[in-house]
C-alpha cells in the first residue's frame, strides 16, 4: 500500500503557526522604525550668521536651539551628546550643513554653550532623533535671557560701533547678552526705512574720540563680533 508522504510543513497546523510566528517577528522591536542615530564631529555658527535667512527660510538665531544637517528633514528634532563631557542638548533642525565633509552637524551657539564647546570649536558627538515632545520639555528647562529696555530720542554725538543690522528688532536684543552693564548704558538703536524694509542698526555709541570706538571693536571681534566704526 503506498502512503502519501505529507511533510511536516504542509500541515496546516504548522503552517498556521508559522504565519503568526513571522507576524509576532516583524511586530517585534528588532523590526520596528528605529530612530536616526549618527555619531561624528560637531562645530556650531553663531554671530555672524545670526539674522541671516537659513534653508528653511527662517532667519537664524544663534541664541536658539537648532542645528544644520545635511539630510534630516526640517523640523526633526535630535538630542546631541558631547562625548567628551556627556553633556547633552536637544536642537531643532532648521538648516543645511555642514559645509565641511568631516563634521555632521553645525549647532547654533546656543545649542554649543549647552555642551560646553565655546572654546574647542569642534567637539565628538551623538545624535540620536526624538521627539517634539522631548525638545519641548528641553527648552522649557533651559533659562532665556531678559532684557530692561529704556526707550528715550537721543541726539549722539562723537563715534559708534555699529554691530547689528536687522529688520527685526527682536533678533538685535541677543547682542546685549555679550555686552557689560556698562556697555549697556551707550546702546542706540537707530531706525531707517526704505521704501520696502525698516532697518534696526545696533550701535554702540557716544566714544568721544574714534580711537576709544577703534578699541571697543577690536574688544568686540575678540568676542567673535563684528562691525565698524561710524561718526554720530
Amino acid at each position: 500500500m503506498h502512503l502519501h508522504d505529507n511533510t511536516f510543513s504542509d500541515r496546516p497546523t504548522v503552517r498556521i503557526f508559522s504565519a503568526i510566528a513571522a507576524v509576532f517577528l516583524f511586530l517585534s522591536p528588532a523590526f520596528a522604525q528605529q530612530p536616526f542615530t549618527q555619531t561624528g564631529w560637531a562645530t556650531y555658527y553663531g554671530r555672524k550668521f545670526h539674522g541671516k535667512v537659513t534653508a528653511s527660510g527662517e532667519r537664524f538665531n544663534m541664541h536658539d536651539l537648532t542645528a544644520a544637517h545635511r539630510s534630516l528633514p526640517f523640523n526633526t528634532y535630535v538630542r546631541v551628546t558631547n562625548l567628551a563631557n556627556k553633556k547633552t542638548v536637544v536642537v531643532r533642525i532648521n538648516d543645511r550643513g555642514p559645509v565641511k565633509s568631516s563634521r555632521i552637524i553645525d549647532l547654533s551657539r546656543a545649542a554649543a554653550e549647552k555642551l560646553d564647546m565655546i572654546e574647542a570649536g569642534t567637539v565628538k558627538v551623538r545624535i540620536v532623533e526624538v521627539d517634539r515632545d522631548t525638545y519641548r520639555r528641553f527648552k522649557r528647562t533651559s533659562t532665556g535671557s531678559y532684557f530692561r529696555l529704556k526707550t528715550d530720542r537721543s541726539q549722539p554725538s562723537g563715534y559708534g560701533v555699529q554691530i547689528a543690522a536687522v529688520t527685526d528688532l527682536g533678533l538685535s536684543l541677543p547682542y546685549l547678552a555679550d555686552l557689560s552693564e556698562e556697555e549697556h548704558e551707550h546702546v542706540l538703536v537707530k531706525v531707517s526705512k526704505s521704501k520696502k524694509k525698516t532697518w534696526y542698526r545696533l550701535i554702540i555709541g557716544g566714544f568721544a574720540t574714534e580711537a576709544r570706538a577703534q578699541a571697543f571693536l577690536r574688544k568686540w571681534k575678540r568676542k567673535g563680533g563684528d562691525g565698524f566704526v561710524l561718526a554720530l
